[in-house]
Order: C-alpha cells, then sequence, then structure tokens
C-alpha cells in the first residue's frame, strides 16, 4: 500500500518558521542600516580606488592598482603609513598586554580583591594612556 504523502507543513514547521520570521524581522533595521551606513560605502570606496575620477561629471576611467603603486612612492604617505603602524603598535599592544595582566591578576582568589574588582566600575579608571593623561590633564587645569 502507498503511504499518502501530507500536503502543506505541520504545525511544528509553522512554528519554525514564524519563530525566524520574528527573529529577521528585529534584525532586519541592523541589516539595512548596515548596508546603507557600511556595506555600500565600503563597495563605492573599492569601485573608487581603482579608478581615475576628478568627482565631475567627466566619466570615470579605470586604472586598476596603478593609483596604489603611485600612493605607496609618495614619501609623506609613506611617513604617515610608519607613523600610524608605530602608533598602533606602541600603544595596542601594552594596553593589551596591561589589560589581560590585570585581568589575571583580579582572577586570583586573595583576601581583599573585591575591592579592586569594584574599582574600575566606580571610578574613572582603565589601563590606557588616554585616560591616564586625561587625569593628569584634569588635575593641571583645575589646579
Amino acid at each position: 500500500m502507498e503511504e499518502k504523502k501530507k500536503k502543506g507543513l505541520s504545525s511544528h514547521q509553522k512554528r519554525v518558521i514564524r519563530d525566524n520570521m520574528v527573529g529577521y524581522a528585529f534584525i532586519l533595521p541592523n541589516l539595512i542600516g548596515y548596508a546603507i551606513f557600511i556595506f555600500i560605502p565600503v563597495c563605492f570606496s573599492f569601485v573608487l580606488s581603482v579608478m581615475k575620477w576628478d568627482a565631475s561629471q567627466a566619466p570615470m576611467e579605470f586604472v586598476g592598482l596603478a593609483n596604489f603603486a603611485q600612493i605607496f612612492q609618495d614619501e609623506i604617505f609613506m611617513k604617515s603609513f610608519w607613523n600610524t603602524i608605530e602608533y598602533a603598535l606602541m600603544t595596542v599592544l601594552p594596553t593589551l598586554a596591561l589589560s589581560l595582566l590585570l585581568a589575571v591578576l583580579l582572577n586570583n582568589k586573595l583576601k581583599g580583591i573585591a575591592i579592586f574588582r569594584i574599582s574600575p566600575l566606580s571610578w574613572r579608571w582603565e589601563p590606557s594612556g588616554t585616560c591616564c593623561f586625561s587625569r593628569i590633564s584634569d588635575r593641571s587645569m583645575n589646579s
């Protein structure tokens, strides 16, 4: 005997689809915002980076990677590029290392450690140079 196949979806499948649609409805505004403010500008920037265009009515001309070859030969750009790399390495890595060290120390079970676990929440304190600088400048401005 042939088994009769059910046509349509079961109630469980309908519920799963309905739950998924609710989830998609919640993330849709974020996806639209991401597309408008992130994805489309990044794609347009990539297109512009391989074109020769002066932002006028003149048509764009495809030049490929020639723009990148030109900018990496510029002395001022290279100086700025290496300054940025140096700044990032001198700030991000020490801040990351110090933060990790403090996290490991605060994770230990020591007497009185709770006050140090609470302190970053109650004071303006963090292991970054900018915060230390701002606290020093606050003191000098108020004096």
